[in-house]
């Protein structure tokens, strides 16, 4: 029956919480012999997440005061004063280690997701001080890093996962977590099998490009909770992402919400100065026009057909090549050639643009941040800062001694500018020294820039901080910014890596608009 009465009214079966009750205990609610229902802790937050009201208790006591702390998501214990951390917690770093020790008593896991700068890792080191210290915590702690911050621990990774797997540790924590949130992976795997009585999980991005990021990084920390793939897209994914079904987002949002914590620095730290998101417009060259246009003559109309051809398999890698190549002469026409030795010899609107806002912030007395995605746009700005004599630095995936590098340019006056790419500096750096940020080109997803603009805008920070974000009119830069700002509301909602599988969160019809917009 639809319909069930009761004293205080009709009840109806087909309601979207009960839906959801379904959903979530499809094999419904578990009760032992006396016909009460018991649920495990896990089992107790997802069903908290179909109930919109406040829970009444019936009684008072213990046992109930400890149910109050978990559903509230806090330790059973108010915390001991922590001695030992060189620098205190700040108010919002404490709730953080709060929540970390209420996922450590409870046998769970969790992602911590706040803001770039707002110190994730300062918050871990006051966990493992508080399970040493007073918990005298015996087994091991591992922290698993990215090649950024570590070199090759994907690789290290996959030759020792079988001497890791008979280690027992009592915390485990995958900084820059979302670099393996493909389950496909070998890293991804790996991860899996470390054991660990805590798993925590370190990002700024829990959604990069679609719902499926956030999925594989909570199966990571809280295996199982959100049920297999296929599940979460039936009941998820194409609810909110497709018909922009705002009960299911509502009910993901609840149902995820013990087990991520995401803080966001203007919430957060309002001592911190303001930040300045500038988006400057140039255009291109004669030369680059050439370029451009000869590119989209060549490639574009067969892709244009198999993309309008809806049996015809999208051909992503075909599609990246040309995007990337017109990405290129945006950015200068010598990076198709590979010969950045020779870009004084041709001209970039863009080029022009990059070197008055340079010069401008210099002139000013501030340092400068530069980030291309490109070797070759480097290698452009290395020469031309040469040539001027100013002193710089630059990181990319080649470099070595990452901390030197960071060191002589926020040490050394004469250092004034930082030349990185996304990749390598982009991630688990400083660079507070510096108050001007210049994207010479764009990523295809904000999540990205947001977090290597956030090395500049973060806790020691004293100045305002302008970021400067180059696009070209007329071109493919236009639309791309379009496609990455609309991705990234999808992730403010709920809570994107440059390669051809990033092109996969694309719609037919945004590859169609983005091409059919280049060759326009």
């Amino acid at each position: 029956r639809r319909y069930i009465a009761t004293q205080e009214g009709w009840v109806d079966c087909q309601a979207p919480a009960l839906q959801s009750l379904d959903h979530l205990f499809p094999r419904g609610l578990p009760k032992n012999a006396t016909g009460a229902v018991g649920l495990s802790r896990l089992e107790l937050l997802r069903w908290q997440a179909t109930v919109l009201d406040s829970v009444q208790w019936s009684q008072e006591n213990d046992y109930s005061a400890l149910l109050k702390k978990i559903l509230d998501l806090k330790p059973a214990k108010v915390l001991p004063d922590l001695q030992g951390l060189t620098s205190p917690l700040r108010d919002y770093q404490q709730r953080g280690l709060e929540w970390l020790v209420f996922l450590q008593e409870n046998s769970l896991g969790g992602l911590l997701c706040d803001d770039m700068g707002l110190g994730k890792t300062h918050q871990v080191m006051a966990l493992m001080l508080y399970l040493k210290k007073h918990l005298d915590e015996k087994k091991p702690f591992l922290v698993v890093c990215p090649t950024t911050v570590l070199s090759h621990w994907q690789q290290k990774l996959s030759m020792y996962i079988e001497a890791l797997k008979q280690i027992h540790f009592s915390l485990s924590v995958f900084d820059e977590t979302q670099q393996i949130k493909n389950p496909e992976t070998l890293a991804f795997r790996a991860a899996q099998e470390i054991r660990a009585n805590l798993r925590i999980g370190l990002t700024g991005t829990p959604i990069e490009n679609n719902l499926a990021d956030l999925r594989a990084l909570l199966d990571l920390v809280v295996p199982g909770y959100l049920g297999s793939e296929a599940e979460f897209k039936n009941q998820y994914v194409d609810p909110i992402q497709e018909e922009q079904n705002e009960n299911r987002r509502q009910e993901l949002r609840r149902l995820i919400a013990p087990f991520i914590l995401r803080r966001l620095k203007k919430t957060v730290l309002l001592e911190l100065p303001e930040k300045i998101e500038d988006l400057r417009l140039c255009r291109l060259s004669d030369d680059q026009i050439k370029l451009y246009r000869d590119a989209i003559a060549c490639r574009s109309g067969d892709l244009l057909l198999a993309l309008n051809q809806v049996q015809t398999p999208v051909p992503y890698i075909h599609i990246f090549a040309l995007l990337n190549l017109l990405k290129q002469i945006c950015d200068h026409p010598v990076l198709p050639a590979g010969k950045p030795e020779n870009y004084e010899q041709f001209e970039s609107g863009k080029w022009e643009l990059f070197k008055e806002l340079l010069l401008e912030s210099l002139g000013s007395g501030q340092k400068v941040v530069v980030y291309s995605q490109y070797l070759g746009m480097i290698r452009i700005i290395e020469q031309y800062l040469e040539t001027l004599k100013i002193g710089y630095a630059v990181l990319t995936g080649q470099s070595r001694e990452r901390g030197a590098i960071v060191s002589r340019f926020s040490d050394d006056p004469d250092c004034r500018v930082f030349v990185g790419s996304l990749k390598a500096g982009g991630v688990g750096i400083d660079l507070v020294a510096a108050s001007v940020v210049i994207h010479y080109d764009r990523w295809w997803n904000a999540a990205r820039e947001d977090q290597a603009t956030d090395r500049v805008h973060r806790i020691g920070q004293n100045r305002g901080v302008q970021v400067f974000k180059l696009v070209t009119e007329g071109t493919l830069e236009e639309k791309i910014a379009a496609i990455i700002s609309r991705k990234k509301k999808l992730a403010d909602s709920i809570l994107q890596e440059d390669d051809p599988g990033q092109l996969k969160t694309f719609t037919r019809e945004e590859l169609i608009d983005l091409l059919s917009f280049a060759s326009s």
